[in-house]
């Protein structure tokens, strides 16, 4: 059964909000005027940033998501916000009415249509056109209604850098609201991850055969992707694992946003160690300036395993280490631990043509014989400058009005 009570927003109204992570306070280290004394070592400072974490919540070090509002956007402005453009499907999917060991998940659909979130069925997913298919998980400390509002944002701009091909977005809603201590509350949400890594797994392996899907994951989101592959794959999450499928081997992708997950756990043999073996691609965009990952060892215990999102991915090799892409965005996204900063900045072109597999469409439809047209995407384009939100024209757009360019090396 759907959760009672208003469960989505109406795209149509004011109030629509955006969430991130504020950063840190810097503590003092010395007092600079005060020259015979010595400076405090980094053991004292990782201790001091340890008594913060259970005395002060706004420096808390784990949370991963830190839902304090960012901006407010007057849905008044968004000319688009009630318009989903042709051959575009927009699903809402909630794992937050189900128990994480459930064989069979009893999901609750959801599909925009006409300006609201229509109430569906998971054969009317299943059974649609056979689209690419792009899933986007969220990360820490967001609602129900928050994870719709900030899937829709995701799509619009994923939509705006699309090369206009068709797809289908679905939001996947999984619990994350906050729950107790911040660092306790962290610790759960990692082992929740992985636990739902399986209704995700599930829904997808009843896909037609071929559709492609690409896993798009912030943070804890990216976690639970990874077990998703995992799971699609051949391997196991709690001792479950899904039913074979018959067909030809469905085109897979992961792309990692600040991944909170252990750095080697798509190694073999590892946590996730199938994931990339089923995977067709991975493309791990860390960020090696981000404050919240910089503290992820410490998550669980002293020197614990570093982020996957802070440091890149470690301990692949072998015949499947070509499946690997990997960025350090830090110069774009900067110290914070925001999922705006990597839609909102020049890194989402390259999440949106790797979330749509639209080199796959270029290679399939282009003709030798030909001179290929240059393709464009909406006219407008919304971009993050510090914390403003601004809208550019795509036609006349500058390099320096999005920050850095960002692409992968050449011949990968």
């Amino acid at each position: 059964m759907p959760p009672a009570g208003p469960i989505v927003p109406d795209m149509r109204t004011n109030g629509l909000r955006e969430y991130g992570w504020r950063g840190y306070s810097q503590f003092p280290i010395a007092d600079s005027s005060k020259q015979s004394e010595p400076k405090m070592s980094r053991t004292l400072r990782v201790l001091f940033a340890l008594l913060a974490v259970y005395t002060v919540p706004s420096l808390s070090v784990a949370a991963l998501a830190y839902p304090q509002p960012l901006s407010t956007v007057d849905a008044a402005n968004d000319a688009d916000i009630a318009q989903v453009a042709p051959l575009h499907e927009i699903w809402l999917v909630s794992a937050r009415t189900i128990g994480a060991c459930e064989d069979v998940p009893r999901l609750a659909y959801w599909r925009y249509e006409h300006g609201a979130w229509v109430t569906a069925t998971q054969e009317e997913l299943c059974n649609g056109p056979l689209l690419p298919t792009c899933v986007w998980s969220h990360g820490n400390w967001v609602s129900h209604y928050d994870a719709a509002v900030i899937g829709w944002k995701v799509y619009k701009q994923i939509k705006h850098c699309g090369h206009n091909q068709p797809f289908r977005m679905i939001i996947w809603s999984w619990p994350t609201d906050r729950q107790g201590k911040v660092r306790k509350d962290a610790q759960a949400k990692s082992i929740r991850a992985d636990k739902f890594a399986y209704p995700l797994a599930w829904l997808v392996n009843k896909f037609p055969a071929g559709q492609p899907v690409s896993f798009v994951g912030f943070s804890y989101g990216a976690k639970l992707n990874a077990g998703a592959l995992h799971l699609l794959g051949g391997g196991s999450k709690g001792g479950r694992y899904l039913e074979a499928t018959d067909g030809p081997p469905r085109p897979a992708r992961g792309i990692f946003l600040a991944a909170a997950m252990d750095n080697f756990s798509l190694a073999p043999n590892e946590q996730n160690g199938l994931a990339l073996p089923f995977a067709q691609k991975i493309v791990n965009l860390y960020n090696a300036r981000d404050k919240v990952l910089d503290f992820y060892p410490l998550l669980w215990r002293w020197g614990g395993p570093k982020a996957a999102g802070r440091t890149g991915l470690v301990g692949y090799g072998g015949p499947f280490a070509s499946k690997i892409f990997e960025m350090n965005v830090a110069r774009t996204i900067g110290p914070k631990h925001e999922w705006e900063r990597y839609f909102y900045s020049s890194v989402v072109g390259q999440i949106a043509e790797e979330a749509l597999f639209v080199d796959m469409a270029i290679l399939e439809s282009v003709d030798p014989g030909a001179t290929p047209e240059p393709t464009t995407s909406e006219s407008a384009v919304e971009v993050l400058d510090g914390d403003v939100l601004k809208t550019l024209d795509a036609d006349t757009i500058q390099p320096a009005d999005i920050g850095p360019a960002l692409t992968f090396p050449a011949g990968q």
